[in-house]
Formats: C-alpha cells, structure tokens, sequence
C-alpha cells in the first residue's frame, strides 16, 4: 500500500484564528466563514487563498484608482496598467477558491427554458 504522505482531518474547533497578514476584513469574514461552517485542514488552505486573493484584488483596484486604468509608455502609444491583468488573475482566484470551499452553494438561478419531457 502506498503511504499516506498527509492526512485531512475535520478541525477540532469551531474557531480558528485567521492568518495575521490578511486585511482586517478578510480576517473578519475568516472568523465568520470558520464560524458558520466545519472546516478540513484542506479548507481551512483554500479559505486563506481565497482571502488572500480578495485582498490581491482590492490592492489592484486602490492603484488603479490612484493611477488610472491606462498610462502612456516612453513611445507616447497608450498601454493597460499591470495593475488591471492582478485585479481580473485575483478576481478569479476568489472565485474558484469560494467554489471549491464550497461557499457558493447556493444554486444559481435557472436561466434557460425548461426542459421538455422527453427530449433530452
């Protein structure tokens, strides 16, 4: 048998402290999220990928309030900030992260007609 090179088990407490680096509202919607949910060792890795690409994300979106969407390069042609590519990259990692932690159960509204019977 192959060994087992680490073990997900269901966290013992109900609350777990947030890591210190995250912003102070990812740190309170940390406490909230462990709060409401019981969550593996392997969760508890997502949450922290997932809050820190929140804050990734509104990092981006501050400079590029302070310094616009668009600046000038040295030949004068009008050039994407870097800053936009981390906002959109961090945006998608949030929500991948918040899907695979399972923060999206709520089911998204049925937008195609209904099926007819018969016909699948």
């Amino acid at each position: 048998a192959a060994p087992i090179l680490f073990e997900v088990r269901p966290m013992t407490e109900k609350t777990t402290n947030p890591p210190k680096h995250l912003s102070a509202t990812m740190r309170n919607w940390w406490v909230e999220v462990t709060n409401t949910y019981d969550m593996t060792t392997l969760d508890l890795r997502r949450l922290q990928a997932c809050c820190e690409a929140w804050d990734r994300m509104t990092a981006a979106r501050e400079v590029l309030a302070k310094d616009g969407m668009f600046y000038t390069d040295a030949n004068g042609s009008p050039r994407k900030h870097p800053a936009c590519n981390v906002e959109a990259e961090a945006r998608i990692a949030f929500l991948r992260a918040a899907r695979e932690i399972g923060l999206d159960t709520e089911a998204a509204p049925e937008v195609r007609p209904p099926v007819l019977k018969g016909r699948r």
